[in-house]
């Protein structure tokens, strides 16, 4: 686990000044190679990638079936599009497509070579592995993660896209329903609403998180302004000119 931490540790100075991209896409294929020497020099992939196959993935009770889509989910309820909405929540999937990735390989919906025990160890060991890194290295960390999408088939990455559409869009049957994103939901918050949720999102299996806000304000596709329960706004998909 050190020697995996100290590969995201170096490689931290390759990301842009914006910490949100590489500096160049060929670091991801620099830190896969960092990676492949250190099992070559071990003699021993299994010690380093510390491979655990029973606890992967939880075996999922409910099933998808593959279909193919190019643009993820994105639609906001019209009946709050410029309204106000008192008491949200908000969810949050962590590691989302990252997590789509490995859950279509277990199924057998594709198979990938490149680099994929790499990828589907870091991915179940996240937590870990980020518990030890500095600020920029857990950047580095998630960067590589997301960026492995980037690396699929475009067929590959059309059932990915495709299964998070499918898994996003059964949130719209909720009553007070106000918008998707990709890997987030928004709904107004109700009596027993929360506890719903809770059962409906462990029993698809994927990593989550829930928050509340005081209000939240949908002006458009990505543009946001929500206001949590201290009081703090803040506003998402504007261009503030300077």
């Amino acid at each position: 686990m050190d020697s995996i931490a100290t590969i995201f540790e170096y490689f931290t100075r390759s990301l842009n000044p914006q910490k949100d991209n590489f500096v160049s896409p060929k670091i991801w294929d620099d830190i896969n190679n960092t990676f492949s020497k250190i099992c070559n020099r071990e003699r021993n992939i299994d010690s380093i990638l510390e491979k655990d196959y029973n606890r992967i993935l939880p075996q999922k009770s409910i099933s998808f079936p593959p279909i193919e889509k190019i643009g993820s989910y994105c639609e906001i309820n019209n009946d709050y599009l410029n309204k106000k909405a008192l008491d949200v929540l908000k969810i949050d999937f962590f590691r989302f497509y990252p997590t789509i990735i490995l859950n279509l390989y277990e199924e057998g919906t594709f198979s990938i070579t490149d680099n994929f025990e790499i990828f589907r160890h870091i991915v179940t060991n996240f937590e870990k592995i980020s518990s030890i890194l500095s600020d920029d290295g857990r950047i580095c960390l998630k960067l590589y993660v997301n960026y492995y999408f980037g690396k699929l088939h475009r067929d590959q990455a059309h059932l990915v896209v495709g299964r998070g559409y499918q898994i996003i869009e059964q949130f719209t049957e909720y009553d007070g329903w106000i918008y998707s994103d990709t890997d987030e939901i928004y709904i107004r918050d109700s009596l027993g609403i929360e506890k719903e949720l809770r059962d409906h999102l462990d029993t698809l299996g994927y990593q989550y998180e829930i928050d509340y806000f005081k209000e939240v304000l949908i002006l458009g596709k990505k543009k946001i302004i929500t206001i949590n329960k201290d009081s703090i706004g803040k506003i998402r998909g504007f261009q503030v000119k300077k």
